[in-house]
């Protein structure tokens, strides 16, 4: 098995370079103009470099080449757009996988991720036409077409839950998988000082002393494990009511002995904090983050702030730590009981029927 990965540095703990192929994953690019309030499948493939001709010709005959020279029996795709669109046209199997953001049914490419109202197809339209130059000008096809990305629902594990998933009303006869996220070895271990525990696991963004000091005016006493964050941007704001991880916090088993978990939103950690009844305090820093964010925040399981506005941050904390929100939270539990026993062994069996 080969493994094409825009990542490389992040294998070698989850696939052995001796027992798999590692290659390095072709790049788009970004857009030399960007959509700004993107809210579209379409538009995150616009702004992921199918804004002109050249790049999407360059992405597509890079993957070309990498799928010539490996001849895989099946492609099994996370997020990669241009990756499946090739396969494709060249006539090899595929299979997605990822969260219900990643993996939007057919039809929805112009969609809100937000709101789910379709959008104008203007720039889903010229993507496609890019993409079907390319693949004439490789001599693999003659006409592209959406649904070459946007598989069908037999075709697509889904690493969700519906009250997870964006396009939970918009799927018919989903399979979904229920979550899973790998973790981190460090257990949190909180010395008693603050009125609330919480964990936090964050990227670097500008505001973060203005959450730290927040955090601190709310007596929510915090173990951080900042994944980027320099020790400079942390060290002017110690109190007694912080302390950093140099790893990465263990989120598993929490649900008695914490109040709280910080995150940017991500999927994988807003997933495995819901499932234990803990509330969420997102502060997204990307759309899908934001998607999530907007969705916690309106079933009452957390909140969320914009980064951009710190002086929102104090009343959040507060209201994270209101008996409305952890009563909400609590019940998040019961919503998923029935896939927490799919995971990966369901996804499994999914996989091997595609390879069967």
């Amino acid at each position: 098995m080969s493994i094409v990965s825009k990542e490389l540095h992040r294998l070698p703990r989850l696939f052995p370079v001796q027992d798999y192929g590692w290659i390095q994953s072709p790049d788009s690019g970004r857009a030399d103009i960007a959509i700004a309030n993107a809210c579209s499948f379409a538009d995150v493939a616009f702004n992921l470099g199918f804004d002109n001709n050249d790049k999407v010709l360059a992405v597509c005959a890079a993957w070309k080449v990498i799928l010539s020279q490996q001849r895989p029996d099946l492609v099994i795709s996370d997020f990669g757009v241009a990756c499946l669109w090739v396969a494709s046209a060249m006539g090899i199997p595929t299979v997605r996988i990822g969260t219900g953001y990643t993996c939007p049914p057919q039809g929805t490419e112009s969609t809100s991720f937000l709101n789910g109202v379709p959008g104008t197809s203007r720039t889903a339209e010229a993507i496609i036409a890019r993409v079907t130059s390319a693949m004439i000008e490789l001599h693999i096809k003659q006409k592209t077409c959406w649904n070459d990305v946007l598989l069908p629902s037999n075709r697509t594990i889904l690493a969700s839950v519906p009250t997870l998933d964006p396009y939970a009303q918009l799927r018919c006869e989903t399979d979904y998988s229920g979550t899973w996220d790998h973790d981190g070895i460090t257990q949190p271990e909180w010395q008693g000082n603050g009125k609330f525990r919480a964990v936090a696991y964050l990227k670097p963004f500008h505001q973060l002393r203005q959450l730290i000091a927040s955090l601190y005016s709310a007596g929510i006493e915090t173990v951080l494990y900042g994944d980027g964050i320099p020790k400079g941007l942390i060290e002017p704001v110690l109190n007694p009511l912080l302390r950093v991880s140099e790893t990465p916090l263990r989120l598993s088993g929490l649900s008695n002995v914490c109040d709280l978990v910080i995150c940017n939103g991500n999927h994988g950690t807003t997933s495995k904090s819901l499932g234990q009844g803990i509330p969420v305090f997102a502060i997204p820093l990307f759309l899908e983050q934001r998607v999530n964010a907007e969705r916690i925040q309106r079933e009452e399981w957390g909140v969320y702030a914009d980064p951009r506005t710190p002086d929102q941050f104090a009343a959040k904390c507060h209201e994270a730590t209101s008996e409305t929100v952890r009563k909400s939270a609590s019940r998040f539990p019961e919503l998923v009981a029935q896939y927490d026993s799919r995971g990966l062994d369901h996804a499994w069996e999914k996989l091997r029927a595609f390879l069967d």
